[in-house]
């Protein structure tokens, strides 16, 4: 619905023959949108503007907060178990960045094991963490579509549209102008709910470790 505004002609198909065309463009574009995002994070993250993921779960193994010292322990213990690996559990200072790196390079492995399960909260979180990246792209790229959009227009590179298309608003400009500041404030509350996700998919990501891990004992 985002690009209608953009569409050059009237559009002459029922609701019901269009809902096909419109799901399966849906569809690609969300998965287009997806993959963007997820590259631009990997971009950002290669920056050290971002922590990425991986960085972020090692410094929740190593550096707990108080209430999460005890899961984070057992975290530890059934890690060692599991791969056997006694190390796991040595800590010191001068040991610190190595941990670090062993952790990082064991994410994706405790990320596997959990999601060979059909059980655990951290799936639904990294379900809403992606979904709120993706719509954070989608609402701070759209304004500069409509800008984009609207210059070319201007130079006459695409035919104006006529106002019944625009509603309430006499010509595209005027809608940019409205449009413009709402895709901010949802660009900035959907970049607060994929931070806050992003915290919780860690955070559960372990605790879904060490259930699954009582679980099979």
């Amino acid at each position: 619905m985002s690009f209608y505004m953009v569409i050059p002609q009237e559009i002459t198909f029922g609701p019901i023959v269009a809902i096909i065309p419109v799901l399966v463009l849906a569809f690609v574009l969300g998965q287009a949108l997806h993959s963007l995002a997820a590259g631009l994070e990997k971009l950002i993250a290669k920056s050290c503007l971002v922590t990425s993921h991986r960085t972020l779960f090692a410094e929740k193994i190593l550096n707990p907060d108080n209430a999460e010292k005890r899961i984070i322990e057992e975290f530890k213990v059934e890690c060692s178990r599991l791969l056997h690996d006694p190390s796991l559990l040595i800590e010191s200072e001068e040991n610190t960045s190595h941990s670090s790196e062993e952790w990082k390079e064991l994410y994706p492995t405790i990320q596997s094991y959990i999601y060979n399960s059909e059980v655990g909260r951290s799936r639904t979180f990294q379900a809403i963490y992606a979904f709120s990246r993706s719509m954070s792209v989608l609402f701070v790229g759209l304004p500069l579509f409509y800008i984009t959009y609207y210059l070319f227009q201007k130079n006459g590179f695409f035919f104006d549209r006529q106002s019944k298309y625009l509603l309430y608003f006499p010509n595209f400009g005027e809608f940019i102008e409205v449009a413009w500041p709402l895709c901010w404030l949802g660009a900035l509350l959907f970049l607060y709910s994929t931070y806050t996700y992003r915290k919780f998919f860690v955070q559960y990501l372990i605790s879904d470790f060490v259930a699954l891990r009582t679980v099979d004992h």
